[in-house]
């Protein structure tokens, strides 16, 4: 892989979407905003995903590397954007904080963590499971 060509990012403008994105030998990754975002800051998005992934996978940079390890993808993603709101841009930031979200797992906060997503799961199933009998009993079933 050329590493001049791992760090310059693509911009292409569809609809009312701009994409900046990275090509690399087995993958592409985008980043996604409206027209009117600012392509710069996605450009920032792009290089801080390189960076961590690059310092995550210790450069073995390629899609097997990332579907293996889908949740740590999915950790840094989630640390630098959250609900379409870019938080954070510094690789050191994004990495600090993964490796507090590791120490907290093997500490057995990830178990109450878990206990507390199955409680909320089951209301959530109790929610669908009421709705649902009520929708059959307007429909006359």
């Amino acid at each position: 892989m050329d590493s001049r060509r791992a760090r310059e990012n693509d911009i292409m403008i569809c609809d009312n979407y701009v994409s900046v994105f990275r090509c690399y030998h087995d993958m592409s990754i985008y980043v996604l905003g409206n027209a009117d975002d600012n392509e710069l800051i996605l450009g920032q998005v792009l290089d801080c995903l390189h960076e961590c992934f690059d310092k995550v996978f210790k450069s073995q940079f390629e899609r097997r590397a990332l579907i293996t390890q889908m949740s740590q993808v999915i950790l840094i993603i989630d640390e630098i954007v959250d609900h379409g709101v870019v938080m954070h841009t510094q690789s050191s930031v994004i990495l600090q904080r993964i490796k507090t979200v590791k120490k907290a797992e093997s500490t057995g906060i990830a178990a109450a963590v878990q206990e507390e997503q199955q409680a909320s799961s089951s209301l959530f199933g109790s929610v669908f499971a009421s709705a649902r009998s009520g929708l059959a009993k307007q429909m006359g079933f």
